[in-house]
């Protein structure tokens, strides 16, 4: 199967699009993606973290929960060191470019 249909990561941000009264949050996405793609490793990011999400994250288990600050592009590029290859800097950059938009 192509990697792109089969991804080791898949990272979704919690706050997708209120403007339509039909969106799902990240969290019925990523339990989607979970179902699809047991395999995967799955991140949520959001720019806050609550103590509910936490604890969801923890009851599911199949999950992380990382919010958007400082620290994110850090803490991604460890998880993404683990998944590729150290010379692939450009999934890297373009994943910086996505989160900054």
């Amino acid at each position: 199967m192509e990697s792109y249909r089969n991804p080791a990561l898949v990272i979704v941000d919690y706050y997708l699009d209120t403007n339509q009264p039909y969106a799902d949050n990240g969290l019925r996405i990523i339990n989607g993606f979970h179902v699809l793609l047991p395999k995967a490793k799955l991140l949520l990011i959001s720019k806050t973290i609550n103590a509910t999400l936490l604890s969801v994250s923890k009851e599911l288990g199949y999950f992380e929960c990382f919010e958007k600050n400082k620290l994110l592009f850090d803490l991604l590029k460890q998880k993404l060191d683990n998944l590729i290859m150290p010379n692939d800097v450009s999934i890297i950059e373009r994943l910086k470019a996505y989160l900054l938009v």
